[in-house]
């Protein structure tokens, strides 16, 4: 009786999963490479923006929510920021990575597909040397922070384009972060084909 028992729940848990693998208008895993502008919000005088580079694997729980990991690294030189005893202080180039667990939900089955999305995880900013208005010369520690990120862009067939804004607190607990505009290719995802696999 167990064993009957046993193959009756397999076979319907074989035909809920072919149910839900066919009901499908697009295919449930991808990959989405893409690179971009990037530029320390808000942006002061002397801002300099620089190059984002991004690697994300993504998984459709439906056609219209995806969750996935983003994996970033972004460069940026900082406006000369004010000392406390007058003058300013300037510092080199930043360069900052980061790791999120991101979730987007889609709004249309067409071709134009446009997303808005969500990212929490933890972002890396690099150690930098700073020059103050003495000519004092001061090394900042790397350091580890959990933030978030908002966007929202389009996908169109293999082509993505995105605008997300990082939120991070600074060194000085400052509510700062970085806006960056994004366009890259999809590798998988595209139209569901019930004779070509799930990839």
């Amino acid at each position: 009786m167990k064993k009957i028992l046993t193959l009756f729940s397999f076979v319907l848990l074989a035909q809920y999963a072919m149910c839900q693998y066919y009901d499908r208008d697009y295919k449930s895993f991808k990959v989405n490479f893409s690179a971009g502008y990037s530029t320390i919000m808000p942006k002061d005088s002397g801002t300099k923006g620089g190059v984002v580079f991004s690697f994300e694997p993504k998984y459709h729980l439906l056609d219209e929510f995806s969750i996935g990991l983003k994996v970033e690294a972004v460069t940026m030189k900082p406006a000369p920021s004010k000392a406390n005893g007058g003058g300013t202080i300037t510092g080199d180039v930043q360069t900052n990575g980061s790791i999120l667990a991101t979730g987007d939900y889609y709004f249309t089955h067409r071709d134009l597909r446009p997303f808005a999305g969500v990212g929490f995880g933890v972002y890396s900013q690099s150690a930098r040397t700073i020059t103050d208005y003495y000519g004092m010369i001061q090394d900042l520690p790397s350091s580890n922070k959990f933030d978030f990120m908002l966007r929202g862009g389009f996908e169109f067939s293999h082509i993505s384009a995105a605008l997300e804004y990082n939120f991070i607190s600074n060194r000085t607990d400052t509510r700062t972060g970085y806006l960056c505009f994004k366009l890259g290719y999809v590798i998988g995802g595209g139209r569901f084909d019930p004779l070509a696999g799930p990839f």
